[in-house]
């Protein structure tokens, strides 16, 4: 039995899973034991200087090292040899899978957020998209004037590198609107600036560990991506699956921050998943409205694609399919497509907010 305990203990976890339910799930893991194991991560984490996804990393190399030159040491037949192989291997990865389901991963399975704030959420057309994004462009180029104003004296970003922000202001932003819709806060979530590339090169801008409890940005995003990048990543770590929940409240807690960058990060963020919804819908209208798009914002458009050209991605096609599996596989019905949910979850939000 002892041979078997890893691959054993990770089906009774994915049994649990199915049979709790997403209410119980919520209230006795993702309101209970979920914040008491991410308490535990982060006392390693707040005296760690540098990211624990290195040491992880390291320590997994070093593990997997000693494991196969036991293995090959091993007196057996070959076919004994590829059974011992294929053994460990299996409880070698039952057990990174047990331990990312129980650290974090049961938070897929807690009550979606779309049902505990009553969002009534449905696809918009194509005049809703115009509006909001003529809106958008509207607010942003007033923003954009301020930020100038307050960083000058350059007017084009793709020189424009604006300072970074500070991690509590992501926290104190992100804390103050979970904690006005009932959802516990108090988490210390680490969020780690990588080497730049380590990232975008997959084809994903942030990454949260559950292993280790940390959130990760790629150190190459453009200036003004990242604190909208930093305040999605860490909502994943205050227990939260869904891509797409992960963008609205990094947006409603970007957008309520008494910073500047914050908002202009995060409705830049957000009006460029409305531009793209509208350019896919219709894309005759998307080049009408492109046609007076302000020179500031094609500007910032331009400084990041040219950023983002820097870091092209290594087999698009094939991570696509892995993360699209992963995100079915953890109920994520959308797939890849719950990113773009951001202009429906806003939507949702608004009529909600005018109804009360």
């Amino acid at each position: 039995m002892k041979k078997y305990f890893w691959p054993i203990a990770l089906l009774v976890l994915i049994a649990f899973r199915q049979m709790a339910g997403s209410t119980v799930l919520e209230t006795f893991y993702s309101r209970g034991l979920y914040l008491f194991l991410h308490h535990v991560l982060s006392l390693v984490s707040a005296i760690s200087p540098i990211p624990l996804i290195y040491l992880l990393g390291f320590g997994t190399l070093v593990f997997l090292a000693i494991r196969f030159r036991q293995w090959r040491r091993v007196s057996a037949g070959r076919r004994r040899k590829v059974l011992l192989l294929l053994r460990g291997s299996c409880s070698f990865l039952s057990a990174v899978a047990f331990f990312f389901l129980l650290l974090w991963g049961l938070n897929y399975g807690r009550q979606p957020v779309e049902k505990r704030l009553n969002l009534q959420v449905r696809p918009l057309g194509k005049e809703e998209l115009l509006s909001e994004y003529k809106r958008l462009v509207d607010s942003l180029a007033v923003e954009r004037q301020a930020l100038l104003k307050k960083y000058p004296p350059l007017s084009d970003t793709s020189t424009w590198v604006v300072p970074p922000v500070a991690e509590t202001l992501i926290r104190e932003a992100l804390e103050k609107v979970l904690s006005e819709q009932g959802y516990p806060v108090g988490l210390y979530i680490r969020l780690r600036e990588l080497y730049p590339g380590t990232l975008l090169h997959m084809g994903t801008a942030g990454v949260y560990l559950a292993w280790s409890g940390e959130g990760h940005y790629d150190g190459g995003l453009h200036s003004l991506q990242k604190p909208f990048v930093m305040a999605h990543e860490m909502a994943h770590g205050y227990g939260f699956g869904d891509e797409g929940i992960c963008n609205f409240w990094a947006w409603l807690a970007c957008t309520r921050s008494e910073n500047l960058l914050l908002r202009y990060s995060a409705r830049l963020a957000y009006w460029r998943y409305v531009r793209a919804a509208l350019q896919h819908l219709s894309p005759e209208t998307f080049r009408q409205a492109e046609e007076h798009l302000p020179k500031g914002l094609q500007n910032d458009l331009m400084a990041i694609q040219r950023q983002m050209a820097r870091y092209p991605d290594i087999l698009p096609q094939w991570r696509n399919l892995v993360y699209e599996t992963y995100l079915k596989s953890q109920g994520v019905k959308e797939g890849l497509k719950s990113y773009s949910r951001l202009p429906m979850l806003i939507k949702a939000w608004q009529l909600k907010k005018q109804k009360d």
